[in-house]
């Protein structure tokens, strides 16, 4: 018997016993400290990225210029559409008297995406990206719309909870979306806003 064939066997036979094997493809290796410090860099770094398969489908990255000095940054799983955007921009206006051009909205997914099906792996390989972005801007607060914040701390919230993230208050509430969908949830959202503001006057 070969040595392969030898190998094989043990494999197979502690398989028998319950032993499971991870493929290599399911393997996600943290990247977050071979990115580059620099938000130019770190730009280019996200334009030229080949990590997951939307890269071989989109033809553009959306990436972020002049964030160095965003107080609020705002985190969604995807480029916001024309409804998403309003509602934010409502929502900023109205209880934090800022305009959507002062806060810093970083999409997850980099990839420039349409009518087109993510799979979480592509999610985690984003990630770094976003955590990066985050570290080089040291925000007051984050705000995550949607369950992506769990890529980003270990903690389970509620909605509208908040928890310390670095130097950061990070608060949770569901996707903007949701609003569409359920527009009597909305007072879930100013609450939130509400609080935000008045963390933003003791600074």
């Amino acid at each position: 018997m070969t040595t392969k064939n030898s190998v094989l066997l043990e494999l197979y036979n502690l398989k028998l016993f319950g032993y499971n094997y991870i493929h290599k493809s399911k393997i996600i290796k943290s990247n977050i400290n071979t990115l580059p410090n620099n938000i130019e860099e770190l730009n280019i770094r996200i334009n030229n990225c080949n990590l997951c398969e939307l890269s071989n489908r989109v033809k553009s990255k959306v990436t972020h210029k002049n964030s160095i000095n965003n107080k609020i940054v705002v985190i969604v799983p995807y480029i916001l559409n024309e409804k998403q955007n309003n509602i934010l921009q409502e929502l900023l206006y109205k209880y934090l008297n800022i305009s959507i051009d002062d806060v810093l909205i970083l999409n997850l997914i980099k990839c420039e995406i349409k009518n087109i099906a993510v799979n979480k792996e592509c999610f985690f390989k984003c990630k770094e990206f976003t955590i990066k972005q985050l570290e080089i801007v040291n925000p007051k607060f984050i705000i995550s719309f949607g369950d992506i914040y769990k890529l980003i701390v270990n903690d389970i919230l509620n909605i509208g909870e908040k928890v310390n993230y670095n130097n950061s208050y990070l608060y949770y509430l569901h996707e903007l979306e949701y609003i569409l969908r359920n527009p009597s949830s909305i007072d879930r959202y100013t609450n939130v806003f509400r609080k935000i503001k008045k963390e933003m006057e003791k600074i």
